[in-house]
């Protein structure tokens, strides 16, 4: 399967793809009013994107969450990790979800 890979001075460091959706898993857990996401990794030549599929709570401002969320990944990306190679976030909503299970009693 492919790696992502970033190069160091002492050498490369290679991260699965596996790895990859689990820290951007985590960068979303951070955020109110994000659920399920799923991500998916583009390879356009050297060049990798990340695709982001959420679901939001109805309350949430769209606009502020992509911001927030695309702020986080970026740095996580470009400065934790070092990619050089990085060109940026896909965001897309797959839907809207309460935070809580209103349950129906009759």
């Amino acid at each position: 399967s492919d790696v992502c890979s970033s190069d160091l001075e002492e050498g490369s460091v290679h991260i699965t793809p596996q790895a990859l959706r689990e820290l951007v898993r985590k960068s979303c857990a951070g955020i109110d009013g994000i659920h399920s996401p799923s991500t998916s990794i583009r390879y356009k030549g050297r060049k990798v994107r990340l695709k982001v599929k959420i679901r939001l709570e109805p309350s949430c401002q769209v606009m502020k969450i992509r911001s927030l969320l695309t702020q986080k990944l970026e740095k996580m990306m470009v400065e934790n990790l070092n990619f050089k190679n990085f060109e940026g976030v896909d965001v897309i909503i797959r839907g809207f979800q309460s935070s809580k299970i209103i349950e129906e009693s009759d």
